[in-house]
């Protein structure tokens, strides 16, 4: 956000989480207002459920209230909150999350991610990343997004042996480099207590697609989705006629599905500094003709957006009960098991289970959440489903379980399955298939053709 400090920048040392170093951003309430209004009309805009915000002032709460505030004014009371993480490590600037109470909910407490975790952070040159997990409203389902700010790649870190390589990456690629492998180090060991695989990385980590920390990222199953979804050709920031983009979206494996889109709004890397919030070298004439309350050049990074359509998931679970053998397997796979076997699927999943009787046994049907005599049918996943498959004994293979034929005077030794042993005109197997009795000739299938 290009400094949000709501301690005005007149030159005292009276900003940041301990009041004791400079401010920055607006030098005057005037410009802060312009600056403020500008990010406002921005954030109104792109009306994100959650966003990640960078470059405001590390105080306790008054930074990131203020921004509540006015953005409420125009989207309504209580559109919008934020996550009340106080003050985060020791810069003058920290990043935020603010997000929408009537769509999203906080899971959990934030996790911070600095140098307690990992040495080889180096908190002091990359900034601390804030996690946290949300809930969406609508499917209840569950994601967590960590925004970041990594070292910027002008400024050395020659007090970690970490100098220009000049290799194109700027100074502190080691640095960026060593964040990133434990920023994904962080997220395996799911550092809010989530339970769920759903990551979003999000935020500036001052380094363009192909360098060496964003590999170190996508090396660990993340999805680069600005290069996804806008190709070679996606810039967020301009420096000296060049563009590129040094703010990414990464998201781990299972949350890739269920991203829908990704792109950059060209307000800020397009626009020409003269038509910021400042107010310095403008004339009374230019204080007005070269500004708006509009999203434009709000900042000096553009913004990016991701759409989400979170999975809901359902439990298959198949239990094999009866004293004969067999297997069940699905399509699509996760089901493949000779005893009892869970697997999850994405809400509406059709599923096909398939029943295998073993040698010298039958199936002899399906039970629980549904009951169905063939082998092969098709669950659709609208709830959770528990069902079982019954495999018995048919030591004469004739299609007939052998505790069928016992009780009903059959010989279980003996492939007797198209004898009519009631005369009824209806083979034993017609009967067994349709649960009529083969000894009464008044009791036989009325959908079947006597033989």
């Amino acid at each position: 956000m290009l400094n949000y400090f709501d301690g005005i920048d007149t030159g005292s040392s009276d900003c940041g989480p301990n009041s004791d170093q400079d401010c920055r951003g607006a030098d005057s309430v005037s410009e802060f207002t312009r600056q403020k209004n500008k990010i406002v009309a921005a954030i109104v805009a792109i009306d994100a459920d959650i966003v990640g915000l960078m470059e405001i002032e590390n105080n306790d709460t008054s930074s990131v209230q203020d921004l509540i505030d006015a953005i409420n004014a125009i989207a309504g009371a209580g559109t919008y909150n934020f996550v009340d993480t106080g003050t985060i490590g020791d810069y003058a600037i920290k990043v935020a999350f603010i997000y929408k109470p009537g769509t999203v909910t906080l899971v959990g407490s934030f996790a911070v991610l600095d140098d307690s975790y990992d040495a080889n952070y180096h908190e002091e040159k990359n900034r601390p990343a804030l996690a946290q997990t949300f809930k969406e409203a609508g499917t209840n389902q569950k994601f967590t997004v960590v925004v970041n700010h990594f070292k910027f790649r002008d400024s050395d870190c020659n007090s970690l042996g970490d100098p220009d390589a000049n290799d194109g990456q700027g100074n502190c690629n080691l640095t960026r480099i060593s964040g990133a492998e434990v920023l994904v180090n962080w997220l395996s060991n799911d550092p809010t207590s989530s339970g769920d695989t759903d990551f979003l990385i999000i935020g500036a980590l001052n380094c363009y697609a192909m360098e060496d920390p964003i590999t170190a990222i996508t090396n660990a199953s993340y999805t680069n989705l600005i290069y996804s979804y806008m190709g070679d050709d996606a810039y967020s920031y301009g420096d000296d006629g060049m563009w590129g983009y040094l703010d990414h979206a990464l998201s781990s494996s299972t949350l890739t599905p269920q991203v829908t889109g990704c792109t950059e709004w060209h307000i800020n890397s397009d626009e020409p500094t003269v038509l910021d919030y400042n107010e310095e070298s403008k004339s009374a004439g230019q204080l007005t003709s070269l500004y708006n309350d509009d999203p434009y050049r709000a900042s000096d990074h553009d913004p990016v957006i991701i759409g989400l359509r979170l999975f809901s998931y359902n439990d298959l679970t198949v239990s094999l009960n009866g004293d004969g053998d067999g297997s069940v397997t699905s399509y699509p796979t996760g089901i493949d098991c000779e005893s009892n076997c869970t697997e999850t699927y994405n809400h509406l999943t059709s599923v096909r289970l398939e029943a295998q009787a073993g040698i010298g046994s039958v199936f002899t049907g399906w039970s629980g959440s549904f009951t169905n005599s063939n082998e092969t049918v098709y669950v659709r996943m609208s709830t959770d489903i528990n069902c079982t498959a019954t495999f018995n004994i048919d030591s004469d293979l004739d299609g007939m379980p052998d505790s069928w034929e016992d009780a009903n005077g059959l010989n279980s030794s003996l492939n007797d399955a198209d004898l009519d042993l009631d005369g009824d005109g209806f083979s034993n197997i017609e009967e067994y298939r349709k649960g009529t009795d083969p000894n009464d000739p008044n009791s036989h299938p009325h959908d079947f053709t006597p033989l």
